[in-house]
């Protein structure tokens, strides 16, 4: 009985360490949140809060499963925007060089804990379409109508605001200036998902 009870506290002890060491992580008194990079990144999606796209959002979040970064690597092929922030936008600054993959692994997850109390998914999506690098002359998805489409964003069609949302995902493999013959396939079954 004594042995349960001492097996009990030390297990106690130890969720209380690691919760204590894990909101330390995510706190603002860890030095790893002043990196000017982080907080570059911070001030960017910010100021990308005010653009609006919501039919771009809305098309992504019936197309994907979003969920916050703890959730994703516990339940496999859900997205994380917040996390792509932080791996779109952070490396090589925010990892540590010559470490193993694990450490950077562990340092990912802690930027992104810290940006999602920050922000919300949406926020970081915002920052996603206003600031992704869609190919050599297309910078945002601004720059991505204009370049693919000829067209500012509100005069997109369904199926061009859902060859933006594929590119997102990968700009090379879903650009419509190289990839005409598979891409409508990939478009059509988006429409069916959205449609849903």
């Amino acid at each position: 009985m004594k042995s349960i009870k001492l097996i009990l506290k030390i297990f106690i002890s130890s969720l209380i360490v690691l919760f204590g060491i894990y909101f330390f992580l995510i706190s603002d008194y860890n030095n790893m949140f002043n990196n000017e990079r982080f907080i570059e990144i911070k001030k960017s999606i910010e100021k990308s809060k005010s653009k609006k796209y919501a039919d771009l959002i809305s098309i992504y979040k019936k197309t994907h499963n979003i969920e916050n970064v703890n959730n994703r690597f516990i339940k496999s092929k859900k997205d994380c925007p917040c996390l792509s922030v932080i791996r779109n936008f952070g490396y090589p600054t925010l990892y540590v060089k010559n470490s193993s993959q694990i450490r950077n692994g562990i340092n990912e997850i802690i930027y992104t804990n810290k940006i999602e109390k920050i922000f919300t998914q949406e926020d970081c999506l915002t920052f996603l379409f206003s600031s992704y690098d869609f190919s050599a002359e297309s910078t945002g998805v601004e720059e991505a109508s204009k370049y693919f489409f000829n067209k500012n964003i509100a005069e997109l069609n369904q199926s061009e605001k859902i060859n933006l949302v594929l590119m997102l995902d990968n700009s090379a493999l879903y650009n419509p200036l190289r990839n005409k013959k598979s891409l409508p396939k990939k478009i059509e079954e988006y429409k069916q998902m959205i449609n849903k």
